[in-house]
C-alpha cells in the first residue's frame, strides 16, 4: 500500500515546519543535489538559503497525484510569484540552483565545491552578528506570517491525507515507485537481472 504512511507523514509535516518556522534567530539551509516536495518546503523555510548551481529543484507532489506540503504552496507564491508558484506546483518543472536564484526561490547558488564553506561561513557570520538585532530583524520580516502559515499547514495536510488513500494517487505512486526500482541500460543490475531471467 503506497499510501499507507502519507497521512501519518503529512501529519508530521506542519509540526516540523512550525518548529523550524519558530526558532528565533535566523538559520540557513544549503540544499546540493535533488529537493524534491517536502525537501523544497524544508530548505525554504530557511532565511538564507545556498544552492549548489547543480542542485534540481522539482516539486512532483501532482505528477503522483498528490498536493504539496511541508509549506511549498504557501512559500512559494511569496516567494517567485502566484505564476511562477503555478508553473512549479502544476507541471513540476525542474528547477537548477542558478534557475532557483533567477527566481527568487534561494538567496544564491555557489560552485558546487564551495556549497559546505560557504553555507557554514554564512552561518557563523551570523553567529557573530548582534544577535539582538539580527533576531528583531527577521521577526519584522516574518510579522504576521506565523498564524497564516499555520493555518494553510493544517490545510495542506488534510488535503494531502485526503488524497493520499485514493485511487489516482495509489496508481501513480505505484508507478513512480516501480520505475525508481527498474534497472537503467547499461547498469550492472539491468545486465544481472536479464541474465537471471533467460537461465
Amino acid at each position: 500500500d503506497t499510501g499507507a504512511d502519507a497521512p501519518a507523514g503529512a501529519g508530521a509535516a506542519p509540526a516540523a515546519m512550525r518548529a523550524r518556522q519558530g526558532l528565533r534567530g535566523p538559520w540557513v539551509t544549503a540544499v546540493r543535489g535533488a529537493a524534491a516536495g517536502g525537501g523544497i518546503g524544508l530548505a525554504l523555510v530557511g532565511d538564507l538559503v545556498l544552492a549548489a548551481r547543480s542542485a534540481r529543484f522539482r516539486l512532483a507532489y501532482t505528477a503522483i497525484g498528490l498536493t504539496p506540503d511541508c509549506g511549498a504552496s504557501w512559500f512559494l507564491p511569496r516567494l517567485v510569484g502566484p505564476r511562477r508558484a503555478a508553473d512549479l506546483i502544476l507541471t513540476n518543472r525542474v528547477l537548477t540552483g542558478d534557475d532557483a536564484e533567477q527566481w527568487g526561490l534561494v538567496s544564491r547558488s555557489v560552485a558546487d565545491e564551495e556549497l559546505d564553506e560557504e553555507a557554514h561561513r554564512t552561518a557563523a557570520d551570523l553567529a557573530a552578528g548582534a544577535g539582538d538585532a539580527l533576531r528583531a530583524a527577521k521577526g519584522l520580516l516574518r510579522a504576521g506570517a506565523g498564524d497564516g502559515l499555520r493555518r494553510h499547514l493544517a490545510a495542506e495536510a488534510r488535503s494531502i491525507a485526503a488524497l493520499a488513500d485514493g485511487p489516482e494517487a495509489q496508481e501513480r505512486m505505484a508507478s513512480f515507485l516501480a520505475a525508481r526500482g527498474r534497472p537503467k541500460a547499461g547498469d550492472g543490475r539491468a545486465e544481472a537481472r536479464a541474465s537471471e531471467s533467460v537461465s
